[in-house]
């Protein structure tokens, strides 16, 4: 299982990026992003350890897809207190 918080554009800093493909934008621009749906940013802490990485959501789906090791999993995304749970079967990222 895997939990991702979504990062709200409020509570970013002044400047939000993914530590995977560093794509980044300024506050303003993400929650212009945000509201449009078309990207939203996450927090996920690498299991073992209390590092934790900011992933847009193409990124996010990657990093699930290798953390899987090729097996369904639960994917768990934390939205103010709401849990939504979604299966994540990696071999639907190949079609």
């Amino acid at each position: 299982m895997i939990k991702a918080n979504i990062i709200k554009p409020e509570k970013a800093s002044e400047e939000i990026s993914c530590d995977d493909c560093k794509i980044k934008y300024s506050s303003e621009d993400y929650t212009t992003l945000y509201k449009s749906k078309k990207i939203i940013y996450s927090d996920i802490r690498v299991p073992g350890t209390t590092y934790v990485l900011c992933l847009c959501h193409d990124c996010l789906f990657k990093y699930v897809k290798h953390a899987s090791g090729g097996k369904e999993t639960k994917l768990i995304m934390l939205d103010d207190g709401k849990e939504f749970h979604f299966k994540f079967d990696p071999d639907d990222l190949n079609k």
